[in-house]
């Protein structure tokens, strides 16, 4: 009787364990911030919507994010702006995502559920920005909850076509104001519009969801109308910031295929997704959707006859959207091959791959294709020498083969999936032993113990991303008495002699920001150097972090040629 009772309580139990890993994992590997997008962007901005700044628009695309930036300054008004904070938006879109998993697969055995919602969460990069000031997670809820809506009038409710256009395209709409990449998914929401034509169904449903659309888009024109005087001012930021970002000798130019040979273009819709997902080890969610998505018939497929079909061609049509369509009118640039623009695809397959996964561990069912992919996907790996996850895949490979070979037992069931599981939490891990050797926590102690309380006016001089990091770990107060500045600041600041003047020095954040080190004043470099004339007091120093006082600022002046 137990046992049933923990096995019908198994989805609980796998929720709380979540929650309790998202803590781990938060606490016990905090990797910190890039120190652009994510505490100048998001963060930024979230604290304006926290001060009552709603809707703070600039020419920065950035602020036209409402839908991410909207729920963290909700946060940062009933908390304060801190890491623990900040983590929460991210953390909660995680799980209700994994809430919808559940959902989706309600039908099938709760293991399956369970299944599917450790594919997803275990997920390395996933779990990277489940705490991260970052939209992606939320992109990717949005997108997962649209194609939930769309499967569940198809095969759940096809009474309320209205009630399911409408919340379709509230989604829809939020997800834009989270993120516009949510328009690259546009071709699959139109394929299943084809799909319904040409098989005449659902005509009610899809009529409804584009004049809900239309609505929507036309009240949010109106909207930025009213506050900016141009009902398409998001598109001009948004155009501004892709020339700029995109431009010849810029950080992002290689992602601009118009200036590049062909070849290049070729190099990204041809393979370079697939090398990605292995080198980040998403293709572990994608290889075990594999044998799930080629076990149907193509009409089945094509027509997404069944609930199965119709979450496999979601993923195939999402896989190759995201791959071909373009970020721009202007040119075709697909989209920059960073992972985190494709985190949406993991909650799609790991519905699709679960039921699968499940069936081939307790009857060993479509063993042959879990052994191919198995076989290919680590060869592949080897060949392109991707590196620790090579180790992941050969896990996996090993994995399948033993299940194929050893008797069905429910001993044997459960250790291949808990092998599996092991083998995903892996690389998680790890990562988390890397955070713990950078020096976001460390920099964070010592601005919190020298510089966060005090009263008097104060510079700190610092790489760029240290000047953000700063100024969010500042909670953004502008007119404080503390205030940081990057080195090119330097011409344009005053020196007082009530001003006291530090120097931030980290050895991370110092590579993040690339800035020029034979520019800068003797003084700043000898405490790079970790040198001590007497006119630098040593604050607080270690290896990777030191924070200094400088003695006579007028040294800042003098250049050394």
């Amino acid at each position: 009787m137990k046992e049933k009772n923990l096995y019908k309580d198994i989805r609980l139990y796998t929720f709380l364990g979540i929650i309790a890993f998202l803590f781990v994992h938060h606490y016990g590997g905090y990797f910190g911030h890039y120190g652009f997008d994510d505490i100048m962007g998001y963060g930024y901005y979230g604290k304006k919507w926290a001060d009552g700044q709603l809707f703070f628009l600039n020419e920065d695309f950035f602020s036209y994010r409402w839908g991410f930036i909207s729920l963290t300054g909700f946060f940062y008004a009933l908390f304060g702006v801190n890491d623990t904070v900040s983590a929460i938006p991210a953390s909660l879109v995680l799980l209700l995502t994994v809430l919808l998993i559940f959902k989706v697969l309600q039908k099938e055995v709760r293991l399956v559920g369970v299944i599917a919602a450790l594919i997803y969460v275990l997920d390395n990069w996933t779990m990277y920005y489940s705490d991260k000031i970052m939209p992606d997670t939320s992109v990717a809820l949005a997108t997962f909850a649209a194609f939930a809506l769309i499967w569940h009038h198809h095969f759940k409710q096809q009474t309320t076509p209205f009630k399911h256009a409408l919340i379709l395209s509230l989604v829809l709409i939020w997800a834009y104001i989270t993120k516009q990449s949510v328009l690259l998914l546009f071709p699959v929401f139109f394929i299943l519009l084809l799909i319904d034509v040409v098989l005449k169904r659902h005509y009610k449903f899809w009529l409804y969801t584009a004049f809900c659309c239309t609505a929507m888009g036309i009240l949010y024109l109106f909207v930025i109308y009213l506050l900016t005087g141009d009902p398409l001012a998001r598109f001009h930021a948004v155009e501004a910031g892709l020339d700029d970002n995109l431009g010849e000798g810029r950080s992002f130019a290689f992602c601009n295929y118009a200036i590049q040979p062909w070849g290049v273009l070729l190099h990204r819709i041809g393979y370079e997704m697939i090398e990605k997902f292995l080198r980040t080890g998403m293709m572990i969610s994608l290889m075990l959707a594999l044998p799930a998505i080629f076990s149907h018939r193509f009409r089945d497929f094509i027509t997404f006859k069944n609930e199965q079909s119709y979450w496999a061609l979601i993923l195939v049509l999402s896989l190759l959207s995201s791959n071909f369509m373009t970020t721009s009118y202007k040119a075709y640039l697909p989209i920059c091959p960073d992972i985190r623009h494709f985190l949406f695809l993991v909650p799609i397959a790991a519905v699709v791959a679960a039921p699968a996964l499940y069936h081939f561990a307790q009857k060993k069912e479509r063993k042959f294709a879990f052994l191919i992919v198995s076989i290919l996907v680590f060869l592949l790996a080897k060949y392109k020498a991707i590196g620790n996850f090579e180790w992941a895949y050969l896990g996996i490979m090993v994995l399948v083969l033993l299940r194929i070979i050893l008797p069905n037992r429910t001993i044997i069931v459960s250790g291949f999936l808990l092998g599996m599981g092991t083998v995903a939490l892996m690389p998680i891990i790890s990562s988390m032993q890397t955070a713990n050797k950078h020096s976001y926590v460390e920099q964070r102690a010592v601005i919190y113990a020298y510089l966060k309380d005090k009263k008097e006016p104060t510079i700190v001089l610092t790489n760029v991303i240290q000047k953000h990091m700063g100024q969010y770990l500042l909670e953004y107060n502008e007119e404080g008495p503390v205030q940081f500045y990057d080195y090119s600041d330097l011409p344009e600041l005053t020196f007082s002699p009530e001003k006291t003047v530090y120097v931030l020095v980290n050895g991370a954040t110092r590579y993040m920001s690339n800035f020029s080190y034979d520019d800068l004043p003797r003084c700043i470099k000898d405490c790079y150097e970790k040198k001590h004339p007497a006119s630098i007091e040593i604050i607080y120093e270690s290896p990777e972090v030191a924070l200094y006082q400088l003695k006579d600022p007028n040294l800042l002046r003098v250049s050394e040629h």
